[in-house]
């Protein structure tokens, strides 16, 4: 068998093209303006797409397309993954299904910057991919990130970036990868100069002490979706707050005066700022099941 030919730089953005075209339909579809942050999990419901969180470790994301007119699309999405590089898998199956795609599956590949499917030669998944990026980060909502904050992108610090990234819910290192590659809003050596600082760092940096869940800068400037926890994950807030719910906690303050809000047990919550709000949800840390239960209160949840 002969080795496929690799894509040429004017096939690859002829397909981004299409990508950015059918990012931008399905927005418009869903009612959801190209400023503003969503979450694809929620999308995929939207659109009658059943997605399952799976315990699959040689996985990375699958796409079942049902030749049966009464049953509904499946996306499999692993769930020993980080949360930012699940919500870009779903991302990717979500584009096989949109491009009319057959069933998909995407092996894991371990690698360091935090992007869920790797590029290849296949078309439809350089497709995929390219559609993922556009859905999750158009160029609109990534700008609209760092100006709201009094960023801007070209300058923007590592701390900045992982603050943008956690309100689009993707990852540092797949934000800054988009941002250089194909919204061309950072230069190759700012690009390589902040992929040098990890997660990790930022997020110790951040809280004042080492963190091994997610950590999010949640405030008046965090619209569009709810902020979506896992179970030891925490937000942090400037602005003196009240929260609801059960599932979260106040969990003191960091050095720099700002409270700490630790996502303790699953359920839905709210915190609540001077002029502002916002719901959050957490889910049990590798929750394994259909999305739309993932936080759903569980007499078990403590076990």
């Amino acid at each position: 068998m002969s080795k496929p030919r690799s894509l040429t730089s004017e096939r690859r953005a002829e397909l981004a093209r299409q990508a950015l075209r059918a990012s931008i339909r399905l927005r418009i579809q869903l009612d959801v303006p190209p400023a503003a942050a969503l979450c694809v999990f929620d999308t995929a419901e939207k659109l009658e797409i059943e997605l399952r969180f799976v315990d699959i470790p040689s996985m990375e994301g699958m796409y079942v397309k049902n030749s049966e007119p009464h049953l509904r699309p499946i996306i499999l999405v692993s769930a020993l993954r980080p949360a930012g590089r699940q919500s870009t898998t779903a991302a990717h199956e979500l584009g096989h299904h949109v491009f009319g795609h057959g069933t998909r599956i995407d092996q894991y590949i371990a690698n360091s910057d935090e992007n869920s499917v790797v590029p290849s030669g296949n078309e439809e998944e350089v497709l995929a991919n390219a559609f993922a990026g556009f859905f999750l980060m158009p160029k609109a909502a990534v700008e609209h990130g760092f100006k709201v904050r009094g960023y801007l992108p070209a300058s923007a610090t590592a701390h900045q970036v992982y603050e943008v990234a956690g309100w689009l819910g993707v990852g540092y290192g797949t934000l800054i990868h988009h941002m250089r590659s194909s919204l061309n809003l950072l230069t190759e050596q700012k690009a390589k100069t902040l992929l040098s600082i990890p997660p990790k760092r930022i997020r110790q940096e951040v809280l004042g002490a080492a963190l091994s869940t997610d950590c999010f800068i949640v405030g008046e400037m965090w619209s569009g979706r709810p902020v979506d926890l896992q179970r030891g994950d925490v937000a942090l807030v400037k602005d003196d707050i009240a929260i609801e719910g059960d599932c979260l906690d106040l969990n003191g303050k960091t050095a720099d005066g700002r409270h700490i809000v630790k996502a303790s047990t699953t359920g839905i919550g709210r915190i609540i700022g001077p002029s502002w709000s916002v719901f959050a949800r957490v889910r049990p840390r590798e929750f394994v099941g259909r999305s739309i239960f993932r936080h759903l209160e569980s007499t078990d949840d403590d076990s």
